[in-house]
């Protein structure tokens, strides 16, 4: 039996636990719009329209937070964790 069942809605994918079928959460994809070093934080824009805040400590992916990359992440009210880098397609071009 899988750990978690997603179901894909229009902007947003549900995770639930399929023995409880409660919901353990909530996941958005979006943009980073801005990172602060010095403060810690910063802001995506989501695909619905809204901003979510989040913090350097909830940022867990690799590399540094930076404007224009693409991300899935839980929401939290208006707070942004549990990233997921989306990953771009490589494209190969024969001539």
């Amino acid at each position: 039996m899988p750990a978690s069942v997603a179901y894909l809605f229009d902007r947003i994918t549900v995770v639930c636990s399929p023995k409880t079928r409660q919901v353990r959460g909530i996941y958005m994809r979006g943009t980073v719009l801005s990172f602060s070093i010095q403060a810690n934080q910063g802001f995506i824009s989501g695909d619905d329209g809204k901003r979510y805040n989040f913090l350097g400590s909830d940022w867990n992916l690799s590399n540094t937070p930076t404007q224009g990359v693409k991300v899935d992440f839980e929401v939290d009210g208006n707070r942004a964790t549990s990233f997921m880098k989306i990953p771009v397609p490589q494209f190969q071009i024969k001539l």
